[in-house]
C-alpha cells in the first residue's frame, strides 16, 4: 500500500507542475503577442526601416 500512496503522491505533485508549467507557457505567449504588437506599432510609427523582430509562434499546450 505504501507503494500505491506513493505513486497518487508523485502523480499529484507532476499534476501541480504540468499545471505551473501550463500557466509559464500562456504568460510567456501572452507576452510574445505584446511584442509583436509593440513591433508592429513601432514599425509603422518609425521612419527606421530596420526595426524587425522575429519572435517564436505561441506554443500550443492544450
Amino acid at each position: 500500500m505504501k507503494t500505491k500512496t506513493r505513486c497518487q503522491q508523485e502523480l499529484g505533485y507532476l499534476r501541480g507542475k504540468v499545471e505551473s508549467l501550463s500557466q509559464q507557457v500562456s504568460d510567456l505567449n501572452q507576452t510574445v503577442r505584446e511584442l509583436k504588437q509593440l513591433v508592429a506599432y513601432l514599425s509603422q510609427n518609425s521612419t527606421d526601416s530596420a526595426i524587425e523582430l522575429n519572435l517564436p509562434e505561441p506554443i500550443d499546450v492544450g
